[in-house]
């Protein structure tokens, strides 16, 4: 009996060690003697290897009936935690006599991957509680949770508890450090711990590179790239990349010079990756296209795709497409993503969004016209609704983002009742940005008076404008004013239906308490202005908070509607002068109207006095 059962332990440890866990549970359950401990500790281990949870599971149940030693046990609670049951295994650890270092760094880790960090560092208070003394293993995870609440206090703290317990040179816990002190925002503790490091290696440089790479200092990047260079470091895929990102960074900072600099250094970087055999692997030639496309240069991403086209995969592709569309190559953008789905290559949520903003800036530049001289925008539409299915496909319309964009596609290119169906397929989910974007779909193709009913049914359906709703909606009054017929009020030409609803839409917007907010106000003065409302008009702008060049140009503007206001629109543009350091053109040329419809006598009661005033504003104008 005892050789069979000694056979069968072995069964099991072979079978659990070839990684066929559910032959080896098979036999375990079939055993007529209590296993090894070494046969549990074989199960145990194959679980750990495998993530097997459930199979974990079935031998916590067998084990059971059977532990005669904490040391099963504890392994036991690791191989829970790492399997990702961390509840569990808590739960388990506290039936446990003696909990070891191991148990509980491996649920404190399990926190720590799960992203609760504030949970991982409370069960550090309870571990020191009963009386276990951390490792190194503890330290780092406790570290990555302090790295993930950015609590840079408790950073300090630890790393004072790993100098007394003797671990303050232990190069994991260091190399830690650096990292963490930089996502907690103290980038001189990281340098000091760094220069503290007896040892630099391959980890320890990539974790300072990357510590500045994330608080985005560049040239510190660089610098210590080349101190890497320097002491002939063995270099490796990361530092490139880290080098790398740190020319699209400067890059992307103001100024033509940095950006011909960030292009000059990424090339070299280019080079010596390339002859380092660093320039194969998909992450690196994201990265190298980034670089290409922030310095401007999208031919140098577009030549490194093409030979490297074995390489790439959708990351890479993905990247190629965002270059496309932000140097204005929308088409482009549009065709590599149609390669990619002809391919069967993956393609993300972060790569729609960028072919969903092409397609809409595709629209917005198609300029194809019909018979009757109307924009037709045929490629986009057939790409909108193209992707409008894909999006359907891949369930991605519960995402707002998708949805807006698409009804704003469907705007662009004036298919309004696609846009309609759209919106009001998902208009259970939708939220204001939505009814903005439909608004303006109706505003930019003259639907003015659907606009304002849609703006009704916002209240009703308990949606509140917000400050770009209140834009739309008020120039599409405003535009309804342009259509109407105005009629004599008090000798001021008004245009009273429009009138009636921007005063409403007016006392709409001081009610949300948006009476200050410079857009609306601006929107408002050139709708009253249209409107014939011209008191109004000038009324909100002497009591605008905030005024801009926009502020004057809608002023004037609403005053040159009629010309017998000349003389008024001479007094504004003198004061703007005064208040104002730049003239628009647009004001320029108002201004000159004015003068001319008093020179040539349209204005009502015009004299002489009137003709001389208006020749002295001509002159000092032009």
């Amino acid at each position: 009996m005892a050789s069979l059962s000694k056979a069968e332990d072995s069964v099991v440890q072979v079978l659990s060690n070839e990684g066929q866990l559910d032959k080896a549970l098979d036999v375990l359950f079939h055993m007529n003697t209590i296993p090894l401990r070494d046969t549990y500790l074989s199960l145990l281990k194959a679980c750990n290897r495998s993530r097997a949870l459930h199979q974990a599971k079935q031998v916590q149940v067998h084990l059971a009936k059977h532990m005669q030693h904490d040391y099963l046990g504890d392994y036991l609670v690791m191989t829970l935690a790492r399997c990702g049951a961390v509840e569990d295994a808590l739960e388990f650890s506290h039936t446990l006599s003696h909990r070891t270092v191991f148990s509980w760094t491996a649920i404190i880790s399990a926190y720590v991957q799960r992203g609760q960090g504030r949970e991982a560092l409370e069960l550090y208070k309870c571990m020191e509680e009963d009386g276990v003394k951390p490792n190194h293993y503890t330290f780092v995870a406790l570290l990555k949770a302090c790295g993930r609440v950015a609590d840079l206090e408790k950073v300090r703290a630890l790393h004072n508890d790993a100098r007394r317990m003797g671990l303050g040179a232990d190069v994991y816990i260091l190399t830690t450090l650096v990292s963490v002190y930089c996502k907690c925002g103290s980038i001189e503790e990281a340098e000091n711990v760094f220069s503290v490091l007896l040892r630099h290696d391959v980890v320890t440089w990539n974790a300072m590179l990357a510590a500045y790479v994330e608080q985005g200092q560049a040239s510190k990047v660089l610098h210590l790239f080349r101190q890497i260079l320097e002491e002939r470091v063995t270099l490796d895929e990361l530092m490139f990349v880290s080098a790398l990102q740190a020319c699209t960074m400067l890059a992307e900072q103001e100024g033509g010079l940095r950006k011909s600099m960030a292009l000059e250094i990424g090339m070299a970087l280019h080079a010596n990756a390339r002859q380092a055999g660093f320039c194969s692997g998909p992450f690196i030639l994201t990265t190298l296209i980034n670089m290409y496309s922030k310095s401007g240069n999208i031919k140098g991403a577009e030549g490194l795709v093409s030979t490297a086209w074995i390489q790439c995969n959708s990351v890479t592709l993905n990247a190629m497409i965002a270059a496309y569309f932000e140097h204005d190559q929308e088409r482009k953008s549009l065709q590599l993503y149609r390669f990619m789905q002809e391919q069967g290559m993956k393609v993300d949520e972060y790569t729609f969004a960028s072919v969903l903003q092409a397609c809409e800036a595709a629209a917005e530049k198609e300029e194809v016209l019909d018979l009757s001289g109307e924009p037709l925008k045929v490629m986009s539409l057939a790409m909108g609704k193209a992707l409008h299915a894909d999006a359907q496909k891949w369930n991605l319309l519960s995402d707002v983002f998708v949805c807006n964009t698409l009804i704003r596609i469907y705007g662009r290119c004036g298919a309004i009742a696609e846009a309609e169906d759209l919106f009001t397929a998902m208009r259970s989910q939708l939220n204001v940005r939505s009814w903005t974007v439909m608004l303006s779909a109706y505003v930019e193709h003259d639907y003015e008076e659907k606009a304002l009913q849609l703006y009704v049914q916002m209240y009703k359906e308990g949606m509140s404008p917000d400050q770009h709703t209140f834009v739309v909606v008020i120039h599409s009054c405003g535009i309804l004013a342009e259509k109407e017929e105005g009629i004599d009020s008090d000798r001021q030409f008004v245009k009273a239906k429009s009138l009636e609803i921007g005063t409403s839409i007016h006392a709409d917007a001081r009610r949300q308490c948006y009476a200050t907010d410079i857009f609306i106000n601006n929107t408002l003065v050139s709708m009253y202005g249209k409107c014939g409302a011209l008191v109004l008009a000038e009324n909100l702008f002497i009591g605008m908070v905030d005024r801009d060049e926009v502020s004057w140009n809608v002023l004037l503007s609403a005053y040159a509607i009629n010309s017998e206001k000349a003389e008024k629109v001479l007094q504004m543009y003198r004061q703007m002068q005064v208040e104002t350091s730049s003239v628009r053109p647009a004001m320029f040329v108002i201004a000159l109207q004015a003068c001319s419809n008093l020179l040539e006598g349209k204005v009502e009661a015009c004299n002489k006095h009137d003709k001389a005033y208006a020749l002295s504003h001509w002159t000092s104008i032009i």
